[in-house]
């Protein structure tokens, strides 16, 4: 179901903290009922972009070793260089026996990987057993992920959510042409013809250690996805893009 956040997740354990967990992905009917005995409800806020409306649920994978439940979910329709980069949600929310849970304290997140730049609140960390029949949880005990906190500067391979203007760290070693990889896309600009390399004046005398600089970039998505890179009062537009960046040395 198309509702809730993307990049989020969440778990109830009784009737209460079901009705909870429910309105906060906004779904207006009843939940189907649970055997909180021996079951509890886990929500995975899973993402696609409006070009891969495809999307599916394979699996919950339950890792003890790790104490960690994750999902296996396939973008079924993804072409070849990626989906558009805005993050839609989708809901699922499964019924999991307890018995499966990990003994102990244990982490929620969508994939295996941990959760990409920028969205630490997808994983949620539960601080009690819940794998007992019919035990509870403080909603204190229930939180996102403290130990992963947002980064002040994206890099490439982050996700950024539109309409929210941040700064972004790019390597300008091999030139401006290609941004880097966001939201799972590739993001290209316009270059003149010539030498590979190209960096616009206005941005080459901003060029720190590491042939590195910093520019403030903004993704809108309407009337298609662009994103805006802006340094030292010059703006190029990146595109998504199916092509694969050329090598680099």
């Amino acid at each position: 179901m198309a509702l809730g956040l993307p990049y989020r997740t969440g778990v109830a354990w009784d009737q209460a903290s079901y009705e909870r967990l429910w309105r906060e992905i906004g779904v207006s009917e009843a939940p189907p009922p649970i055997d909180f005995e021996s079951e509890v409800a886990i929500w995975f806020g899973a993402v696609y972009g409006s070009s891969c409306p495809g999307i599916r649920l394979d699996d919950v994978v339950v890792r003890p070793d790790a104490a960690l439940v994750h999902a296996t979910i396939v973008l079924v329709d993804q072409p070849g260089g990626g989906c558009t980069a805005d993050a839609n949600p989708h809901a699922y929310v499964v019924a999991l026996d307890r018995a499966r849970l990990p003994s102990g304290p244990f982490a929620i997140q969508l994939g295996a990987e941990d959760p990409p730049g920028g969205v630490p609140e997808e994983r949620t960390i539960v601080d009690v057993d819940l794998s007992r029949p019919g035990s509870v949880a403080d909603p204190s005990q229930v939180h996102p992920d403290t130990s992963t906190p947002e980064p002040h500067v994206l890099e490439p391979g982050s996700f950024l959510e539109p309409g929210f203007e941040m700064p972004f760290r790019m390597s300008v070693h091999c030139g401006i042409e290609w941004l880097g990889r966001l939201n799972d896309v590739e993001w290209r600009t316009d270059v003149p013809d010539g030498p590979i390399g190209y960096v616009p004046p206005p941005w080459k005398a901003i060029i720190g250690a590491g042939e590195v600089i910093e520019l403030s970039i903004v993704l809108v998505t309407d009337p298609e996805p662009v994103i805006t890179a802006t340094a030292n009062d010059h703006a190029l537009t990146y595109r998504p893009t199916a092509e694969v960046p050329p090598g680099c040395v």
